[in-house]
């Protein structure tokens, strides 16, 4: 599966909460192939783009304010490839 695939042009994580249970979570903002842009929320264990979780912004706030997500300023992610170098990083031992 791609990007294309699932019709997503890119995601860009905006905020990350390291340490979890299962592995970091992370919320993006989404641009799909049509140039709808929304914000989503990914889970681990599998992390599946077919079935983010949809996030108004204020839940993203709250995210920060009361869960500990930490705002992140990371590159679009354009690619299967990016992706997984992204969740590499993100759930490495620091």
């Amino acid at each position: 599966m791609n990007f294309k695939e699932l019709g997503v042009f890119s995601i860009t994580p905006v905020a990350s909460l390291v340490g979890g249970l299962n592995g970091s979570r992370f919320i993006a903002e989404r641009q799909l192939l049509n140039g709808e842009k929304g914000l989503i929320s990914v889970l681990p264990p599998d992390y599946n783009l077919q079935k983010p979780i949809e996030v108004k912004p204020y839940i993203l706030e709250s995210a920060v304010v009361k869960h500990g997500y930490v705002p992140t300023e990371d590159d679009s992610i354009t690619s299967f490839e990016e992706y997984e170098k992204y969740l590499i990083e993100l759930n490495e031992v620091k």
